[in-house]
């Protein structure tokens, strides 16, 4: 008789915990499910801050990407998100190239430039110097 009290009350007490155990597991659940919207967009501006800090730590505070959403489907719009930061850093790194390629462009007209100038007078000077020969040569002509 004793072994079948014991194990009703062991059966009792493991039906008690189970259920403090989905009572704990739910009020969690509830409380993750009330802040979900707001972490998603805290995670969201700590991606924006963490991008900004990765290009530029000088240009840190001078701008901010504005985005709007096109539908309501929570995975699109994080793909919307990500793609537009991507367009933007196409867009940055073409600039960048063509920036760069017209400063080593000035620079190379820069650097250059003097090397032509002496170029076309040495080239002027042989021409001089070539037509005084010519000249010379057909008065020496008997």
């Amino acid at each position: 008789m004793n072994w079948v009290i014991w194990i009703i009350l062991v059966l009792i007490d493991t039906v008690i915990f189970l259920n403090f155990i989905i009572a704990v597991i739910s009020d969690v659940f509830a409380n993750v499910m009330e802040t979900r919207a707001e972490q998603a967009i805290q995670k969201k501006c700590q991606f924006i801050c963490d991008f900004y800090t990765a290009i530029d730590q000088n240009k840190m505070n001078s701008g901010i990407i504005v985005t709007r959403m096109k539908s309501q489907s929570h995975g699109e719009n994080w793909t919307g998100l990500v793609n537009q930061i991507k367009s933007m850093l196409s867009q940055s790194e073409a600039a960048f190239l063509n920036n760069t390629e017209k400063i080593v462009s000035q620079h190379i007209d820069a650097h250059t430039r003097p090397i032509d100038e002496k170029l076309n007078a040495m080239n002027e000077s042989i021409k001089h110097i070539i037509e005084k020969l010519n000249s010379s040569s057909t008065n020496n002509v008997p």
